[in-house]
C-alpha cells in the first residue's frame, strides 16, 4: 500500500525543487537561454499535480490507492493535470495576449507561437502525470509483491 503521508512528502520535495528551479531559471534566464527548461518544468509540474490528484481523490473518497486499477490511476492523474494545465495555459494565454495589446505588438504570428507553445506546455504536463501515475503503479506492484 501507498502510504498518503509518502505521496505527500513526495509533492512538498517536488513543489519545493519546481520553487527553486523557478527561482533560479528567472535569475539566470533559463527559461530563454535553454529551449528545453520549459519543456522540464512543466513535466515537473505535472508529476506534482498528478500525484496530487491521486492524494485527492484519495482523500476524497477515503478510498486506498492499492483499491483502484491502473487505468483509473491513471486516469486520475492524467485529468488533474490536464484541467489545472489547461486552465493556466489560459490564464497565461490571456495574460500574455493582454500584455500584448498594451505594448502594440498585436500580430498573427505572435498569436501562433503562444498557441504551440500552450499546447507544448500542456503535452508536457500530461507526460508529468503519465510519470507520476507509473511511479504509482510500480510501487503499488512491487509492494503487493514483496507481500506474498
Amino acid at each position: 500500500m501507498l502510504k498518503r503521508p509518502l505521496l505527500i512528502l513526495s509533492m512538498i520535495i517536488l513543489i519545493a525543487l519546481l520553487s527553486y528551479l523557478d527561482l533560479l531559471a528567472f535569475q539566470y534566464f533559463w527559461y530563454w537561454r535553454l529551449w528545453w527548461f520549459d519543456i522540464v518544468m512543466h513535466a515537473l509540474g505535472g508529476v506534482v499535480l498528478g500525484l496530487a490528484g491521486l492524494w485527492l481523490y484519495a482523500v476524497s473518497n477515503k478510498a486506498e490507492l492499492r483499491s483502484l486499477g491502473a487505468s483509473r490511476i491513471l486516469l486520475i492523474a492524467l485529468t488533474a493535470s490536464l484541467l489545472f494545465g489547461v486552465v493556466w495555459e489560459f490564464f497565461g494565454f490571456g495574460v500574455e495576449r493582454f500584455y500584448m495589446s498594451e505594448v502594440a505588438f498585436k500580430s498573427f504570428a505572435a498569436l501562433r507561437v503562444g498557441f504551440a507553445d500552450s499546447l507544448g506546455d500542456i503535452l508536457s504536463d500530461a507526460a508529468g502525470a503519465l510519470l507520476a501515475a507509473l511511479s504509482v503503479i510500480v510501487i503499488l506492484r512491487w509492494k503487493k509483491n514483496k507481500l506474498r
